[in-house]
């Protein structure tokens, strides 16, 4: 399945989840990210992983009611770094946008050897501002939709294809 950029936007600001995240008992810390669906889209899953170039699929059963699932998870710094990249220059619009700032930022400063253990308190302050910013009552300070025509129709592709119901 072939995929372009701002599609794969789209997907992940509908179902995305960047995350930072503590190791060995607040000893260390680590970026991540994981985007599920449903086990009928793992092409489309398989496709996202694909164009981005990182990251493994694991196969998630079902659970009651649920139906079996699959994701996407980036775990490895080479891999944050990978999505990292292959997500600049995309807007995700919205709250996710800003989730995507502070993450990245976080990947930056957890690659960077040079900083030692100066890392693990500049992401314990990125985990914090992740949190901080998904708060429900946070309004974000850019609230102007600035897409351009060519992207928005691949962009809305994939947030209808993350987030929505017919």
């Amino acid at each position: 399945m072939a995929l372009d950029g701002q599609f794969l936007a789209g997907l992940v600001a509908g179902e995305g989840c960047f995350a930072i995240s503590q190791k060995n008992a607040g000893q260390s810390w680590c970026c991540g990210f994981r985007l599920c669906q449903r086990e009928d889209s793992a092409d489309l899953v398989m496709g996202a992983r694909d164009f981005a170039g990182c990251g493994e699929l694991r196969w998630i059963p079902p659970r009651g009611t649920s139906h079996a699932q699959v994701a996407w998870v980036v775990q490895s710094m080479d891999g944050c770094l990978t999505l990292a990249a292959a997500l600049h220059g995309r807007h995700l619009l919205g709250k996710k946008a800003g989730d995507l700032a502070v993450w990245r930022r976080a990947v930056a400063a957890w690659s960077d050897g040079a900083l030692g253990a100066l890392r693990w308190t500049l992401l314990e302050r990125f985990a914090s501002a992740l949190r901080a910013h998904r708060h429900v009552g946070l309004v974000p300070d850019y609230t102007r939709v600035d897409i351009s025509s060519a992207a928005l129709s691949s962009f809305l592709a994939g947030f209808a294809t993350a987030e929505g119901h017919f």
